[in-house]
């Protein structure tokens, strides 16, 4: 194996300014390359195409021990991007291997388009170098001091007038403030961006290039500061925090000038602006876990180079080692932060690109929205899977022992359970112990009372006397008609007897039938004196301050008998109720009792309940949240959510009172992946 010569214009950049490491700069493809002292002495020996082993033992010669996979690993990075001389024939290989990997990716970057491509930049150098004697005096350090005290003074009085502005957000969150927001968006990137250059020309840093990118369709202007790799860490961070700083102080200002402006457009231009530029440094500009300004002052920071590459390469062979026993442990001495970084950050892009799909489903074409989501589906799981798939199938051929499954065998198992083996995913209610039968007692005829009136709650069987009323006028009027009836039927029989009265006994007729009516119905008002009990059960007075003698006028409640078992109501919410069903196992809990009554659901209520009085209302102290419609007399109350009750028959009786409010845990199995199916299909009903 031969491992090629190094091209000679490749510069390799000795430790200095830029810091404690040599780098490798390629005027081609102007890419710098940062390597350890060791790799800078091996690749100072690449000076012509040696055999593995003779170039082994040159490095063996000048003092360097090093392994022929270490070697073979430095000679793939170089050859990879392309810093090793051409060789005959390498370039038409190179080639089709590249236009193989394009036909074999072809889908992945079709997938991928939406989610990042740029337009053709612009290469302002010349026209930067024209203009730097002129506007150096931006970057200096004086000016910029000048331009903070104003700009922190705006953002300190925004702060003590916090409610009127997010009153003022609030108000602009339309579509002709969503226009406005994106005029200020483009003005404020153009400053951005230009602060980067500025920053840049002011520590004699080459602009490469300055252009246009899309994230997820979202416009991103880019200035390509890759030279600032040649400058002390210190100019190289200010250079990528310039377009920050230069959003915050023109921020910082526009908020200034909110705060004295006159209500107008003017006022509302500067709101715009403090709001773009506040929001934008923390949303986007200040994230780490995407390509931005953040990402690049965290690499620097940090003093990793791809920090977002070695993570992710870092948390694939933590994957491969641990669940498939390849590859070596990995042993960077930050790997924790790696580890953590590539997760944040892949959890991140998630987040993030199904925000965006979710306002397009929404806001927009719903179709556009589900291929989009088809896409990233495939970008973000399919395709890496299938891709690592194989990554790890080719290294377990080529490693000595064979990939170790059992961990991914082990694991995949366990989803499988989770997905689709039944689980206890057990539902708590609210609830309240309640007679299973109840019925209001009150009074049908108006009376005095004359019999003993209960204090307290009393047992009564079947029969039993619960009140008897006197009403002296009632028996008078029926006394008036019983004395009516004897003279109307005294009269109608000497009727009978006289030929000259005969016929006016038919009108005496009528006259008895009705006096006749009149007794029935007074017999019966006299019998609504008397009440009974109609089943047995306790009588619970409602009022304890009636004695012999006390007037009840008709229809008022008195009490109510209850029934000797029990029950419970407990209410649930629209997506509980929908699990539950009629014979289902439940548990009740009493707060402050050890055990639990078991039982099971008798019925379920198909239509929300309306609330009473109860010790589970939020007005009472319990946890229902309600309200009651001001313009109703009704004594019911509105739940602020839907709930249905739900009827729960004991096993067992209790030996509690009614009233008592309880948890009804209700034993519940779900299979995940069902559920999950079934939301995803009640969505497509609903939608399409």
């Amino acid at each position: 194996m031969k491992i090629g010569m190094l091209r000679q214009d490749i510069e390799l950049i000795r430790p200095g300014v830029h810091g404690n490491y040599p780098m490798l700069f390629d005027p081609v493809s102007e890419g710098y390359f940062r390597i350890s002292p060791e790799t800078a002495l091996i690749i100072s020996k690449m000076d012509q195409p040696y055999e593995l082993e003779v170039f082994l033992e040159r490095l063996k010669a000048a003092g360097l021990e090093v392994s022929s996979a270490e070697v073979i690993e430095l000679v793939s990075f170089l050859q990879q991007n392309n810093l090793f001389a051409p060789e005959y024939g390498e370039f038409e290989r190179k080639k089709q291997m590249a236009e193989q990997v394009k036909k074999s990716t072809l889908l992945l970057r079709i997938a991928s388009v939406y989610m990042f491509f740029k337009l053709p930049p612009i290469h302002p150098d010349r026209f930067f170098r024209t203009i730097a004697p002129y506007v150096d005096f931006l970057a200096s350090r004086w000016f910029l001091i000048l331009v903070l005290i104003p700009a922190v003074l705006g953002y300190i009085l925004m702060i003590r007038d916090f409610s009127a502005v997010r009153s003022m957000f609030l108000d602009s969150l339309s579509w002709a403030g969503l226009a406005k927001y994106f005029v200020a968006i483009v003005g404020l990137k153009v400053i951005h961006e230009a602060s980067h250059s500025l920053a840049a020309m002011h520590f004699k840093c080459r602009v490469r290039a300055i252009g246009v990118s899309f994230i997820v369709f979202y416009p991103r202007i880019f200035t390509d500061t890759t030279d600032s790799w040649r400058l002390p860490l210190r100019q190289r961070t200010l250079i990528d925090c310039a377009g920050i700083i230069g959003e915050l102080i023109v921020g910082g200002i526009a908020a200034l000038l909110w705060c004295y402006l006159p209500p107008g457009p003017m006022k509302s231009t500067m709101f715009y602006i403090f709001a773009v530029s506040s929001l934008s440094t923390l949303l986007v500009n200040g994230n780490p876990l995407i390509r931005y300004d953040g990402y690049y002052i965290l690499c620097d920071l940090l003093n990793i180079e791809n920090l977002m590459g070695n993570s992710a390469d870092c948390l694939k062979r933590y994957w491969r080692y641990y669940f498939f026993g390849l590859g070596e442990k990995p042993s960077e001495p930050r790997r924790g932060l790696l580890l953590a970084f590539g997760i944040a950050s892949f959890l991140y892009r998630i987040v993030l690109y199904t925000s965006i799909i979710m306002i397009v489903y929404h806001s927009f074409i719903k179709v556009v929205a589900v291929i989009l989501l088809i896409l990233e589906v495939y970008t973000l799981a399919i395709f890496p899977l299938y891709r690592e798939i194989k990554t790890i199938r080719t290294m377990s051929k080529r490693a000595a022992a064979r990939a170790n499954w059992w961990w991914s065998i082990l694991t995949a198992a366990i989803v499988l359970v989770v997905l689709f083996f039944p689980l206890s995913w057990n539902i708590t209610l609210p609830g309240e112990i309640v007679a299973e039968k109840s019925e209001l007692i009150s009074i049908e005829e108006s009376g005095f009372l004359a019999s003993p009136w209960p204090k307290n709650t009393v047992r009564l069987k079947a029969g039993d006397l619960i009140y008897q009323l006197e009403n002296p006028m009632l028996e008078f009027n029926r006394q008036k008609v019983v004395w009516t009836h004897a003279f109307d039927n005294a009269l109608f029989e000497l009727q009978q007897l006289d030929r000259e009265t005969f016929s006016d006994s038919q009108v005496t007729e009528e006259k008895l039938k009705s006096d006749e009516l009149g007794l029935r119905e007074f017999r019966r008002r006299k019998g609504n004196l008397i009440r009974r009990a109609p089943a047995e059960g306790n009588f619970v007075p409602r009022r304890t301050d009636i004695s012999k003698g006390f007037f009840f006028p008709p229809g008022m409640v008195v009490g109510e008998l209850v029934s000797d078992t029990k029950m419970v109501y407990a209410y649930a919410t629209d997506q509980e109720v929908r699990k539950l069903r009629a014979n289902q196992r439940v548990e009740v809990i009493f707060p402050d009792r050890y055990g639990v009554e078991e039982g099971e659901i008798q019925a379920i209520a198909q239509i929300p309940a309306k609330l009473r009085n109860s010790p589970l209302l939020q007005n009472f102290g319990g946890p229902l949240p309600v309200y009651r419609d001001e313009n109703s007399l009704s004594p019911e109350y509105n739940s602020v959510m839907a709930l249905y009750r739900i009827e729960v028959r004991f096993d067992r009786q209790p030996e509690v009172m009614p009233g008592r409010t309880v948890r009804v845990k209700v034993l519940h199995k779900e299979v995940l992946g069902e559920e999950l199916y079934n939301l995803v299909m009640s969505v497509f009903r609903r939608e399409f």
